[in-house]
């Protein structure tokens, strides 16, 4: 009996090591394939293809959001070329690199020059995969010839594993996977997340006493962990195990008993321990094995402690039948029990770590295994929800959907085709997923629906799932991605994408290279009918959101447009001024200028600029059209100098000639012409509100008040009117409801006659309490209306005229001196005239004269 009680407590130990070994073979195999794949495509392997195309680079970014193991990804070029895309974890990584805040990959890219001196060019990407700011150079002595990584690469024509190593430019060892291309000309290295590997064995910690231990190819050390400790992060604990004499016991143990059924002894400082070593990865060329061990005293201890057990439950036996009758029943209500604790689990949404004890019972044990499907199943479909909820890139959303629908369905590959707009019967590819990483959608071609001879129209139009033969055309492109080798026979689930007006948008499938049992199919359709809801609900959900911006964006020119349409005085003002606007905005952004330097704006920002751009003179909609067009001094609603033109005419005609000649009075200011601003609340508010001084009356029509205007044909009141757009401005965008990420559009819009002396309008501000997008919009309104040659009441200014007006602005304190700087220095004032200037106003001008 006690026999059986070590050999029962043996097994179960040698079950729980072959259970780990599946949690890992499962982490190793994504960056397995990924090294494959790079070195097998020659777009791949060619460095220039590189600093040309943006794509493979964001395809390697991608990867390593998907790859929990993987830290980082790079490649070495024979030519000593290196490019490498590394993950930025961490604020103090941010720090430390002097990256943008919202910086979460590094880009590294080295063209080799000399031995001693190259230089490292360093590019930022945020979370949707886009460059943040302008790249940096740095000088580096980093050579891929002398790295561990890059000499043990070359040897490796097929995945291989490099031991610890020193890390170039931190203080830590790090473990790479390296593979190289079958010519040599390229070496990709994945950085092993050797955190990641830590929790992956503490996930499956097996007792106190246990040692876990990762080996290379000969045996060397790895990784190790022993009480929650892993090596090279900590020797702790380390030496009673590695020791000389104990590396040659453990060689001998390795090279006689790899991958060999049930446990074996080892002796370690003469104590006696049963363990058990077994690769981890089937990939070919990666020998990398997992050595576990355990004191055989503690096998003992459980086995001894079963013995008892069993001799308790024998003494129960005879003394009575009633209590062997209870303790057989706990066989079946433990089972019983655990499925009702996971059912409440499920109906409560706490989808995590399951108990994975199964009865031995048949019956019993199938209901656990439905139950724990079900759990299964739930926990990715809400991480589905999560994934829907967060990403706002349709690409990024469908891929990450992609990569979870193929674990969910164990589907060999993904793919999503969409409608074409002109052709109803036209679907598109859009994605293609398979092996942790996206496949070329170049290599699909589009399918005609109705002439696919694998789908059965007339099913396919109806939503029916169907599980056929896969296609030619979409098999070959499989075969060209390496997702299949040739001549194998696949078999996909197809089923329509539908929209919730009960359109067909588009078609999502799924290949396997085996065929399906009845109930396991029938499952799998279930899922994948689901998923096609997620990826229908995601690209419906996307589209109506692409058409509200579009929608805004029109009815926000078509304001603009109506308020230019108004008076010809205006030109095509509204339309010019966005489009400078956010021409000196992308400068600003990408400037290292000291006050500058921190400027940047999210792509909702620059929606937030463009749209204040658009409607910074949306309150002339309520200017009067006399007061915008006022030609001459006695213009109100007609010229009023032939009133008085008329009135002379008049006197001349009735006076007798006897008493010629005479004095008349044919001027004058009327009390009907001065008339008394409007007494309501809103008035009233927006007097109080802002600070513009508001003259006694509202007009003032006098004759003799507007004849003697020295300058223009403009009094005070009418003057006061045309600024007041602004105030109109501020209150018709403060009554929209904007979105949060649009909230500033009525500061940014109203501020732009503001002044950095704080003498502007309408709320006096001053210095920083003036942003810099009102800042730049304030420039680009001035420089526009400067230029404009569609104004009827004034000739254009040249290009030296109008940046000489703006000097004299920046010296007065009116317009931001870094920005009207760099208005000049980025040479935006030459790319915005050349487009919208006539010849004759682009003169020559020395703009070193204005820069400091």
């Amino acid at each position: 009996m006690a026999d059986y009680a070590f050999e029962s407590a043996s097994k179960q130990f040698d079950l729980s090591i072959e259970s780990e070994v599946k949690n890992l073979r499962t982490q190793f195999t994504p960056a397995g394939y990924r090294l494959k794949y790079i070195t097998s495509r020659k777009e791949w392997q060619d460095f220039e293809t590189y600093q040309a195309d943006s794509r493979l680079i964001k395809e390697l970014a991608n990867y390593l959001t998907i790859d929990a193991l993987a830290d980082a990804v790079y490649i070495g070029f024979k030519s000593g070329n290196f490019i490498s895309v590394d993950q930025i974890k961490s604020q103090a990584e941010r720090v430390n690199l002097k990256a943008p805040q919202d910086a979460m990959y590094l880009v590294k890219l080295m063209q080799h020059q000399s031995e001693d001196d190259n230089q490292f060019k360093m590019i930022f990407l945020d979370r949707l995969l886009n460059q943040i700011g302008e790249p940096l150079s740095i000088s580096t002595a980093y050579k891929i010839f002398s790295r561990p990584w890059y000499q043990r690469g070359l040897i490796s024509p097929s995945a291989s594993i490099v031991a610890p190593y020193q890390a170039f430019d931190r203080n830590n060892k790090i473990m790479t996977l390296v593979q190289s291309s079958i010519d040599n000309d390229v070496v990709a290295g994945i950085d092993i997340n050797m955190i990641g590997l830590s929790n992956q064995l503490k996930a499956s910690y097996l007792d106190n006493n246990t040692v876990q231990a990762l080996l290379s190819k000969n045996n060397s050390l790895l990784a190790y962990q022993k009480f929650g400790v892993l090596f090279p992060q900590s020797d702790e604990n380390k030496s009673q195990f590695f020791t000389e004499k104990s590396k040659k016991a453990l060689d001998i143990f390795v090279d006689k008993n790899l991958d060999q059924y049930g446990l074996s002894s080892i002796f370690f400082e003469n104590e006696k321990w049963l363990g058990k070593v077994v690769s981890i990865n089937h990939l070919k060329g990666v020998s990398v094995k997992l050595f576990v061990a355990m004191p055989e005293d503690d096998i003992l201890a459980a086995s001894n402690f079963a013995l008892i057990e069993n001799l308790q439950i024998s003494l129960l036996i005879v003394l009575a039948f009633v209590p062997l009758s209870w303790l057989f029943s706990r066989g079946l209500i433990r089972p019983i029990h655990r499925v009702a604790l996971q059912t409440q689990n499920i109906a409560g949404l706490k989808l995590g770590q399951a108990n994975n004890e199964r009865s031995h019972i048949t019956e019993l044990a199938a209901l656990e295994d439905s139950v724990f499907d079900m759990r299964h199943s739930l926990h990715h479909f809400f991480g589905l929800l999560e994934v829907l909820a967060k990403e706002k890139n349709l690409m990024v959303l469908l891929e990450k959907v992609s990569a979870k629908s193929c674990v969910m369905l164990k589907a060999d590959a993904s793919f999503i085709f969409l409608n074409d707009a002109s052709q109803k019967n036209i679907l598109n590819p859009l994605v293609a997923w398979s092996n942790g990483s996206t496949l070329n959608i170049d290599d699909f071609t589009e399918i005609d629906i109705e002439r696919h001879q694998q789908t059965k129209i007339d099913k396919f139009m109806l939503g029916e799932v169907q599980f056929v033969q896969l296609d030619a055309e979409l098999k070959a492109a499989l075969e060209v991605a390496k997702v299949y080798p040739e001549n194998s026979e696949i078999n996909a689930l197809l089923l329509p994408l539908i929209d919730r007006n009960n359109q067909i948008i588009g078609l999502l499938g799924f290949s396997f290279c085996h065929k399906m049992e009845e109930s396991e199919l029938e499952k799998s359709k279930g899922i994948a009918r689901a998923l096609s809801e997620f990826v229908s609900l995601a690209i419906e959900g996307d589209k109506l959101f692409e058409n509200q911006k579009q929608l805004m964006k029109s009815f926000i020119q078509l304001i603009a447009g109506a308020i230019d349409t108004k008076s010809p005085y205006t030109g095509a003002h509204c339309q010019r001024v966005p489009e400078l606007t956010m021409m000196l905005a992308q400068e600003a952004a990408n400037s290292n200028k000291a006050r500058l330097k921190n400027f940047s704006l999210s792509s909702e920002q620059w929606d937030e600029l463009k749209i204040a751009a658009w409607l910074h003179d949306c309150g002339k909609v309520t200017t009067p059209e006399d007061v915008v067009d006022k030609a001459s001094k006695l213009e109100a609603i007609y010229n009023r100098i032939h009133e008085v033109r008329m009135r002379f005419e008049v006197l001349r005609r009735n006076k007798p000639s006897s008493e010629l000649p005479s004095q008349e009075f044919v001027l004058s200011d009327k009390a009907e012409h001065r008339i008394p601003h409007i007494a309501n609340k809103l008035e009233l508010d927006s007097h109080l509100r802002f600070n513009m001084k508001r003259p006694e009356y509202r007009y003032n029509l006098g004759e003799l008040h507007n004849l003697v205007i020295a300058i223009g044909t403009i009094n005070e009141e009418v003057s006061y009117i045309i600024n007041h757009h602004i105030v109109e401005t501020i209150n018709m965008l403060e009554q929209l409801p904007f979105p949060d990420n649009l909230k500033r559009v009525p500061e940014i819009a109203g501020s732009h006659h503001e002044q950095i002396n704080g003498t502007g309008y309408p709320q006096g501000l001053k210095g920083d309490e003036i942003s810099i997008e009102s800042r730049i919009l304030s420039i680009a309104d001035i420089f526009e209306a400067l230029t404009a040659s569609d104004r009827p009441y004034k000739p254009a200014k040249s290009l030296s005229q109008s940046i000489a007006i703006l000097d004299y602005m920046r010296q007065q304190k009116h317009i931001d001196s870094d920005l009207f700087e760099l208005f000049l220095s980025s040479d935006v004032y030459l790319t915005y005239a050349q487009k919208f200037l006539k010849p004759e106003q682009i003169d020559d001008e020395n703009i070193a004269l204005y820069l400091k």
